[in-house]
Formats: C-alpha cells, sequence, structure tokens
C-alpha cells in the first residue's frame, strides 16, 4: 500500500497539473525540519549491508555519525556527543531504549533493535538544531512511526536465520473494511553461532537469548478520525555461568557468574481527527510503558554456594498523554501546538558485599514517581515557494529537581534556484538525566550519604547549523553542512580539581556529586554525496571532520571521549532483475566504514605493571585516542516472486575483511594487552513471504 502527500501550492492557478516527477528523498517527513534532518527509508534498512534491519544501524552511515560498532552495540554518537543525549519516539511520543541487551541506565543503544525494518513505515532521524516539535535531546532524535497492515487482503512472512526466527502477519481485520492489523513476533537462535563456533561470547558462556513482539491495529472511520492501538515489546537475558569443579578454577576465573536481565515494553492508543472545515487536525496519544533492568554478580565458593557480590534491580513505569493540533491557517501560515504529561515511577534496588557476602550492604531502595512535562508552539511561514521560515518555542519542566527550561527554536530553507537550497538552523535545547542519576544516593567528601544530585538540572545545548543542498542530476544530490553546538549546564563532579563530566558517560549511575556547571562544545563539516535508488542502483558518500572538547567549568578544556575527529563511509548497491517478466531480483550491497579512534586516559605502564591493574594518568584526561576503526560489510540476496508467494536467501557478511579492531585495553598475565572486536561474522537469513 503506498501513500503520497502532496505539498500545499502558495499562489492559487486556475489550472494544476500533477505528475510524477519523483519524491524529495532528503527531505524530511516532519515539514518543520529544515536542517540537520533526513527521511528513513525503511526498504534502505533491508538493503544497507551490516544494517542488521535495525535502524540505528542504518543511520550509522549519514553524515554525522559515529556509531559504536564492533563491540555489540548499536549506540549512535552524533557530531561528538554522547549517545545520552538521543531520543527515541514511537508514534509521536517518547519511549524508553527500544534495542536488546542494553548498556545501562541513561543508556540509548543496546546489542540489537528491539523495532526491525519490517514493521516500520517512513520516520525520521534528527542530528541537530530540532524544530519545537522535540524536547529531552541533545544530539539526536529517531521519530519512528509503524506502518499500517494491508488493507486488501492477508499476507503472512516467515524468516529463519542464525540470528532469530521471525514471523508476521497482517491484512484487514474485517474483508471490505479498511480496519486492518500487522503483528510481528520474533526469537532469538544467536546461540547457534555460537555453538557453531561462528562468534566468540568471550565470558557470556550463557548464549544472548531475546523476543520481542511488535502490534499494529489501525481503525479509520467515517466521522470520529481514525484510532490505532499499537504495542512493542522485548525481552532479553544473557550472561555467565560458573563451573562446578573448583579443579577447573584458577584465581577467580571458572567459579565467577554474572547474569543479566531486561525487559522494556510500550502500549497506548494513537486517535487523529480531521475536524469540521479541514484545515485543523487533532492528534492524541496515551502510552504506557515500562522498562527493567537486572544484574547481578559473584563466585560460588569451595561449597558450590552462590555468593553475591552486587545485585541491581531497576525499574520504570510510566503514563504519558500527548495532545497535539495542527491549523492550516491559509496557504502560507500552520501552526502546530502540543503538550506533553509524562508521569514517571521508579523502584531502584541495589547493593554490595564489600567483601562480606553474608551482610551485604544496600546502596539504595527507593520506589516513588515524579512528573515531565512539556509544551511547544511553533510556526511555519512560506513566504513563497522558495522560502520557508520555521519558529517556535519549547517547553520543559521536570518536577523531581524543579528546573524549567525555556528553549526558543528556528529554522529557514531558501530554495534560490531550482535544485539548490540554503538551510539554515538555530535553537537551545535539553536534556534530563535519568530518574536514578537523580534518586541514587552519593557520599561527600566527609563519607556522609544523601540525595545530594536531586536537584541536578538539566544538561543545555545551543546549537547552530547551515546547510547547503545540490541536486546535481534527477537521482543525485550533493548536501554540505557546516555546525556549532555550545554545552552548557552539564553536569560535572563538585570537586573544582576533578575531570568527571556526563558528557563522556553514555550510561550508568553517577557516584559522586554533581553541579550544573561544566562546558562543552562540538563543531565540524559534513559532506554527503548520494544516488538515490533507482533504476536498481544506490550509492552514499558520507564524511565528516569535527572537534568535540569540554571543561570542568574551570578554564580547562580537554578532548571527549567521543572525539574522533573523522568518519566516513562508502555504500553501494545493485539489483539484478532477470526471469521471463523480469520478477526476480538479485542484489549485492558493500559498506565500508573509516573513523578515528574513541578517546582514552593514557595508560601509565610502569605504574600498571607495579599494581596488576591497568592504571591511567588521571592528569591527562583523553589525551590519547584507540587506533583507527575500519571494516567492511558484505552483502547479498537472491529473491524469487511468484504470483502468490515469494522467498528471499540474504547473506550480511559483517567485518568481511576479518579486521580485529581494538575496543580498550586490559592488564592480563603481567601485560597489557588490548580487547579486540568480534572478527567475520555471517548473518544467513531465509525469508518466505505469502
Amino acid at each position: 500500500v503506498l501513500r503520497a502527500e502532496l505539498v500545499r501550492k502558495v499562489f492559487e492557478m486556475k489550472e494544476v497539473k500533477i505528475s510524477a516527477a519523483g519524491q524529495d528523498k532528503d527531505k524530511a517527513v516532519n515539514t518543520m525540519a529544515v536542517v540537520s534532518a533526513r527521511k528513513l527509508n525503511m526498504d534502505d534498512a533491508a538493503r544497507y549491508a551490516g544494517g542488521f534491519y535495525d535502524p540505528a544501524r542504518m543511520v550509522s552511515a549519514f553524515a554525522g555519525v559515529a556509531a559504536v560498532e564492533g563491540d555489540g552495540v548499536n549506540d549512535i554518537v552524533i557530531r561528538g556527543n554522547s549517545p545520552r543525549g538521543m531520543l527515541w519516539r514511537l508514534e509521536g511520543i517518547e519511549i524508553p531504549n527500544p534495542n536488546h541487551f542494553t548498556d545501562g541506565q541513561g543508556g540509548t543503544g543496546g546489542a540489537i533493535s528491539i523495532i526491525g525494518s519490517h514493521v516500520l513505515a517512513t520516520s525520521d532521524f534528527l542530528s541537530g538544531a530540532f524544530p519545537a516539535e522535540y524536547g529531552n535531546a541533545l544530539s539526536g532524535v529517531m521519530d519512528l512511526s509503524l506502518r499500517t497492515g494491508n488493507e486488501e487482503k492477508r499476507q503472512y512472512g516467515v524468516q529463519i536465520g542464525v540470528t532469530g526466527t521471525e514471523i508476521g502477519l497482517e491484512g484487514p481485520l474485517v474483508k471490505g473494511q479498511r480496519h486492518s492489523y500487522l503483528v510481528q513476533y520474533r526469537y532469538s537462535t544467536l546461540g547457534l553461532l555460537s555453538q557453531a563456533g561462528l562468534i566468540d561470547l568471550g565470558n557470556n558462556n550463557l548464549p544472548p537469548v531475546f523476543q520481542d513482539l511488535t502490534l499494529n491495529f489501525a481503525f479509520p472511520t467515517r466521522k470520529y478520525g481514525t484510532f490505532t492501538l499499537f504495542g512493542l515489546g522485548g525481552m532479553s537475558h544473557t550472561g555467565t555461568e560458573p563451573v562446578k569443579d573448583s579443579l577447573q578454577w584458577d584465581g577467580n576465573d571458572g567459579r565467577y557468574f554474572e547474569t543479566e536481565h531486561h525487559w522494556m515494553g510500550v502500549a497506548g492508543i494513537r486517535h487523529r481527527i480531521l475536524l469540521p472545515g479541514n484545515k485543523t487536525t487533532l492528534k492524541t496519544v496515551v502510552a504506557t510503558s515500562f522498562q527493567k533492568d537486572k544484574w547481578r554478580d559473584g563466585i560460588l565458593n569451595s561449597q558450590y554456594n552462590e555468593q553475591e557480590w552486587s545485585s541491581d534491580n531497576i525499574s520504570y513505569p510510566s503514563l504519558r498523554i500527548s495532545l497535539q493540533a495542527s491549523h492550516r491557517a491559509n496557504v502560507r501560515n500552520t501552526l502546530v501546538a502540543g503538550i506533553t504529561y509524562s508521569q514517571l515511577y521508579y523502584n531502584l534496588f541495589a547493593r554490595e558485599s564489600h567483601g562480606h557476602p553474608n551482610a551485604p550492604d544496600t546502596l539504595f531502595d527507593l520506589s516513588g514517581n515524579t512528573s515531565y512535562r512539556q509544551g511547544f508552539l511553533q510556526w511555519k511561514h512560506r513566504f513563497t515557494d522558495q522560502l520557508e521560515m520555521n519558529t517556535g518555542l519549547h517547553l520543559s519542566h521536570m518536577v523531581i529537581n524543579k528546573f524549567l527550561s525555556l528553549e526558543p527554536r528556528f529554522g529557514l530553507r531558501w530554495a534560490f534556484a531550482e535544485k539548490n537550497a540554503l538551510s539554515l538552523g538555530v535553537g537551545l535545547h535539553s536534556k534530563a538525566e535519568s530518574v536514578a542519576a537523580y534518586m541514587a544516593p552519593v557520599s561527600d567528601s566527609e563519607g556522609i550519604t544523601g540525595l545530594y544530585n536531586r536537584e541536578v538540572g538539566f544538561t543545555r545545548s545551543l546549537q547552530v547549523a547551515a546547510g547547503y543542498d545540490l541536486g546535481f542530476h534527477s537521482d543525485w544530490r550533493m548536501k554540505l553542512e557546516a555546525y556549532y553546538q555550545y554545552l552548557f549546564d552539564v553536569p560535572v563532579t563538585e570537586d573544582p580539581d576533578g575531570t568527571f563530566s556526563a558528557i563522556n558517560v553514555s550510561h550508568g549511575i553517577p557516584d559522586v556529586i554533581l553541579v550544573n556547571r561544566g562546558l562543552g562544545r562540538n563543531y565540524g563539516l559534513e559532506l554527503t554525496v548520494e544516488r538515490f535508488y533507482v533504476r536498481n542502483f544506490y550509492s552514499l558518500f558520507t564524511v565528516s571532520l569535527f572537534d568535540s572538547k569540554y571543561s570542568n567549568g574551570k578554564g580547562l578544556w580537554y578532548p571527549t571521549v567521543f572525539g574522533c575527529g573523522y568518519v566516513a563511509n562508502v555504500l553501494a548497491g545493485k539489483d539484478f532483475v532477470f526471469g521471463k517478466n523480469r520478477q526476480h531480483t538479485f542484489g549485492l550491497n558493500v559498506k565500508g566504514l573509516l573513523r578515528g579512534g574513541f578517546r582514552m586516559y593514557p595508560i601509565d605502564e610502569a605504574a600498571s605493571v607495579q599494581a596488576g591493574e591497568l592504571v591511567f594518568d588521571e592528569a591527562k584526561p583523553y589525551a590519547t585516542s584507540l587506533p583507527d576503526f575500519y571494516r567492511i560489510d558484505l552483502g547479498w540476496y537472491f529473491r524469487w516472486n511468484r504470483p502468490h508467494s515469494s522467498w528471499v536467501v540474504s547473506a550480511d557478511i559483517q567485518n568481511v575483511i576479518d579486521r580485529k579492531n581494538t575496543l580498550g585495553y586490559e592488564f592480563s598475565k603481567g601485560s597489557i594487552v588490548p580487547v579486540l572486536s568480534n572478527g567475520l561474522i555471517p548473518v544467513l537469513n531465509f525469508r518466505v513471504e505469502f
């Protein structure tokens, strides 16, 4: 089912002719976004080599994005910012981190996306200077929408692969009506890769197991608009089991155990209606969500009984309500306003043994609730067909710390010539910390424990982005974009000589007292040259040059951990069609990635050897970097189409050159050795659609 949307013309004419001249694939679905925004075509997510049917891995090829690839996560580093600055939205409302095997509190990535590209409609990815609609985001926004099921006939799909088995169904609820359903379920089979020796799970001898479910039911009506019921959920667990044989123990090796469990779910109803007069659209979303992370570790004693070292059990139920109205006053002016109320609950528990396994210390055991309120107003004015302006305000209020942020936004786009356009975006943005960061007790310099971080405010950022778009052929485009971000009120340690900053943290609960006096700055230049998928061929080349620094607010500036300096990506793919009616397809895709290494504290080798563990030079924050990171992915697929069914065989060979990139260092057997990424990983799939 294809849906085509028309753009309103400013000048009225006696006659309008519509022809299929192609779509603006570079423009975002959200027409208020004029800069640092990109439309996500989910066909590309399935097509890109190394894409894993994952929207997060898909955007890793876009300009400004330095993906944290190679260590089993899909975190997105945008323009030197921490992945914590990402906002995930589904159907217009904020959702918890939609990934399996999440990193930790406040993290936005994981090992595998819960949302697969098969269930997504065309969506948006924004990398800075967002319109007023978006709040609680610093680095990027993944604004996703679920596609509706086929309204005309029932369809089924079954996919079997080494990473998971997937079943999908869609179709009309009642034939002859427009009510439809879409259901997809997936269960992991990653253990097969480990058993076959194709991947090394390291210390995780419990194979990663996950499952997820996506639902979307659409009920259009003639008078009362469209009602949509949607749902998304996933669970995952993995870990290390101890060996119940003391003869195989070497110190703690063999007797150590560690397990992690993760749950995430969203369920909601969306209502959209066009009011009489056909100028005002109302959209209402009511959703509840749940996120839970459970982790524990320890060792077996000589009697093979578990001695727990530490454990965490953290959950976040929530209820969110969003109301949004869009009013087209005339052909030149559009107003959009909305409010969102989020009731956030929390249950936080953590304990450690501190060497006393029979009397562990409870670090915190808290439960309660708070609320987060947002509102926005934005106005789009079209001076002419070539010149448009977007301006607005976003308001955020977090009750737990009584922090209020008023954020003006401005955007301008000028198509000064055919296939040429200049764009500008300026705005103030903010991001709240995770609830655990506010509520977890920390100790002061005298050892007194308290909720000292409860009143820590938002991290704030002033962002400016300017771009030039050139469509030098009907199927090609070039985009050059420059940006500057100034971050302030960043949470840093209260110690005036300390170098800890939230800028350098991708997840976790801080264990120091924080104050909002940190600073940061990111600036860079991005180039994109792209041939859209036309006549069975596409290509994409992006390169980003940037600098990222931070300060503890005392005048000294240091590199950030994510300031890798440069990122370059090359993608290309070609489909070959054949058969009597040219109905079958064989496709080849390739992706190459090269980026600078993330930064780290220098290692004091002599002190490390003497201490028997890694010792870092704390006086030189992130003064050195890991080696450059590069990899090549190769993919191919064969699709055989029949009148009433199709089958697809595909292979995604990740890291085809078997490059083992350095992800960090560890001290082992008296020396400092690198921690390496996985080598070549083949991902094979077989899919049947009928």
